[in-house]
């Protein structure tokens, strides 16, 4: 299985069919967990844990104001989009992995 490739959120209640495009970012074991934290107000941080000996990544998220409610794999495990509900607003999303 190879790391995701392509990252999608989507946010609950849907109000549109589109899907949203996360700024993603890389976190090894070896890094700061300091660069987890948000970097703005508005910023929400989800975290998606692959490991190569799951067939589903794990996501959650740090944010007290979003909750993730379920994460799709799409095309051989290339694709995954993740599923969350929020408060309403222009919220930014990033998604580490």
């Amino acid at each position: 299985m190879n790391p995701p490739y392509y990252i999608l959120f989507s946010t609950q209640p849907a109000t549109s069919t589109s899907l949203g495009h996360p700024t993603i970012q890389y976190q090894y074991a070896d890094d700061s967990p300091l660069s987890l934290l948000p970097q703005h107000p508005d910023e929400h941080v989800l975290l998606l844990e692959y490991d190569q000996g799951s067939s589903v990544p794990t996501v959650t998220s740090t944010s007290r104001t979003m909750a993730v409610t379920g994460v799709k794999d799409r095309h051989n495990d290339r694709m995954y989009i993740i599923e969350a509900t929020s408060v309403p607003g222009e919220d930014k999303f990033v998604a580490i992995c």
